[in-house]
């Protein structure tokens, strides 16, 4: 049995929408659990009355803590084999399970991923990806490539053991101080370890709203360089953990990075956050290591000088 964890907060609009489309999977041998997180809503209600029509939905209420929150305590009941999360404003294709769980029949110890689209008209279609052979095992030292194909870091286009995730204690990190940032990724990270291989199903099978009803879109802007540098710091000890690939892969995450903290300073409106930014090791880091030619040579070279005053009138010139 697979479960399916759905944290809900104020989707009113969508919730039924979402859960139908996982009612309506190919694959049936499932339990959905509903993780109400203090919704002030009409989505309690909708949660209990969608309980009340299908014996494979479970129901939480709960005070709001937040995505991370959420998730763990539908951790806490899930019963199934596998598990895997979906978020309330999201749809999925009637394959999405049937297609990971394909997969993992073949071989147990592997991370299944299947793409996400953001058209819904392309749900459930084949999506062929550059250097990447669908239904073939790749080892995870490989998990940096499926990162950079927009496939890996989130937890809703995969399947998770639940034997694995007990025996090793994964949860998600719950840190309502700065909100729900990495959270994704940090699970997948702590999961990863304990399976041998990862493999993509070959097609779009959920389709992802992107509205973030369980965290603001604000909170994310407002640390979004300090999301990134986590992020960073991450997969730089991930990638570290397969020393004979360390050096190619490191450059290829310096320079995805580079990207999101160039953009994070650029859109910095507090000079001595830009300053403190400016100077960070994580950022000279990527400067070190990465191709810069897809950024301005005067603002990487100013980001190199750590000449924040200078940098700071040319961004506000430009």
């Amino acid at each position: 049995m697979i479960s399916i964890i759905i944290p809900v907060y104020n989707s009113e609009h969508i919730l039924e929408t979402c859960v139908k489309s996982i009612l309506q999977q190919e694959y049936r041998n499932i339990e959905v659990i509903l993780v109400d997180d203090g919704s002030i809503d009409r989505s309690p209600g909708i949660c209990d009355k969608l309980a009340k029509q299908d014996h494979r939905i479970k129901v939480i209420h709960k005070d709001n803590g937040g995505i991370s929150s959420a998730r763990n305590q539908g951790l806490d009941i899930a019963t199934g084999e596998w598990i895997t999360f979906c978020d309330n404003d999201d749809l999925v294709s009637p394959n999405w399970l049937k297609h990971l769980i394909n997969l993992v029949e073949r071989s147990e110890s592997i991370l299944p991923i299947c793409a996400f689209i953001r058209d819904k008209s392309e749900v459930g279609k084949e999506k062929p990806i550059e250097r990447l052979e669908a239904k073939k095992t790749y080892p995870i030292s490989e998990y940096l490539s499926f990162y950079e194909k927009q496939l890996a870091g989130f937890v809703w286009n995969s399947l998770y053991r639940k034997d694995i995730i007990e025996e090793y204690h994964i949860r998600f990190p719950e840190r309502r101080e700065i909100g729900d940032v990495n959270e994704d990724l940090i699970f997948q990270i702590q999961y990863l370890p304990h399976v041998q291989g990862i493999a993509y199903t070959g097609y779009n099978d959920y389709l992802w709203a992107q509205n973030e009803t369980n965290h603001s879109n604000e909170t994310t802007e407002k640390w979004y360089f300090e999301k990134y540098e986590e992020k960073y710091r991450l997969l730089r000890s991930w990638v570290n953990m397969f020393p004979s690939e360390s050096d190619r892969q490191m450059k290829r995450l310096a320079t995805l990075m580079l990207f999101h903290f160039v953009y994070a300073i650029s859109h910095e409106r507090n000079y001595n956050k830009f300053k403190m930014y400016i100077k960070n090791s994580s950022l000279q880091e990527c400067i070190r290591m990465a191709d810069c030619s897809k950024e301005s040579p005067k603002v990487i070279h100013l980001i190199k000088k750590q000449n924040a005053l200078l940098l700071w009138l040319l961004l506000k010139i430009t």
